[in-house]
């Protein structure tokens, strides 16, 4: 397969334009809805945004993410999925690295309560990480 070398080249280092027109996209968000499925759309679009300006395609259409619900004010959503998934692939992990000496040298250290948080990823919430 021939690939587009074009497509693929990083923008020249000079100061990025702006992409100026975008595409909106709905994410709908309802009552008891997984997190997941608001915050990964988010994501998945924020990063296309990112890699256009990346690559210099600014004269491609960016994207806009917008919050869908049957009514305005707060919805409740549920972490429960995201929260089974990260628990079932630790430990996973845990038992798939239960003999390695690193692992078992610096576990003490590898997951902890973090009670200002895990920069830059949560800054001032208690964390465990």
């Amino acid at each position: 397969m021939k690939e587009d070398s074009a497509m693929n080249t990083l923008a020249p280092s000079r100061t990025p334009k702006e992409i100026t027109k975008s595409r909106r996209i709905g994410v709908l968000i309802y009552p008891d809805c997984d997190i997941l499925d608001v915050c990964g759309p988010f994501d998945a679009f924020h990063y296309a945004n990112h890699w256009l300006l990346r690559f210099g395609r600014t004269d491609e259409p960016g994207y806009q993410c917008d919050l869908v619900a049957a009514t305005p004010g707060p919805i409740r959503t549920t972490l429960l999925t995201f929260c089974n998934v990260i628990i079932d692939a630790a430990r996973q992990w845990s038992i798939a690295k239960s003999t390695d000496i690193n692992v078992q040298k610096n576990l003490s250290n590898l997951v902890r309560y973090r009670p200002n948080g895990l920069p830059p990823f949560s800054i001032g919430v208690p964390t465990i990480a």
